[in-house]
């Protein structure tokens, strides 16, 4: 059975957010409200995995860089030549080192393509009707 179709999202959006979010795929998923918006949109239309999953990879690369950044924090501190709270492990540090260098170039990286597509997938298909949705909000407030 085919998903009711919801228009909650009438009312608190400008014709500024409508214009660029209009203007750039890019600029809809870096807003809040946009990204709302544009799942409301997929769930209509029982496409809503698109955006989920590409969500879900973008807080799973944001977790990875907190943690590459909180290594490099703990190296920097504890095992750097000449760190603060220096601990005496030279070999060691020598290999946390390398490590760090390698991951630092490797990223996470596990599901870069998949997001990749399912990001154009969505840009393709269903952001152009979107757009056409917003568009008409738009003229219908003038």
């Amino acid at each position: 059975m085919p998903k009711q179709k919801q228009e909650s999202y009438n009312s608190d959006i400008t014709a500024k957010q409508i214009e660029e979010w209009t203007s750039s795929f890019d600029k809809l998923l870096a807003s809040d409200r946009g990204r709302d918006m544009f799942m409301e949109h997929l769930l209509n239309e029982g496409n809503e995995r698109y955006l989920e999953f590409w969500l879900r990879c973008e807080r799973l690369s944001e977790s990875y860089r907190k943690v590459r950044d909180e290594a490099s924090a703990i190296f920097e501190t504890f095992l750097e030549i000449d760190a603060p709270m220096k601990v005496d492990v030279s070999r060691e540090a020598e290999a946390a080192r390398l490590k760090l260098e390698q991951k630092e170039g490797e990223g996470f990286g596990v599901f870069d393509e998949a997001q990749y597509r399912a990001k154009a997938r969505m840009e393709q298909r269903f952001y152009p009707d979107f757009c056409e949705e917003l568009m008409r909000k738009k003229k219908a407030w003038k």
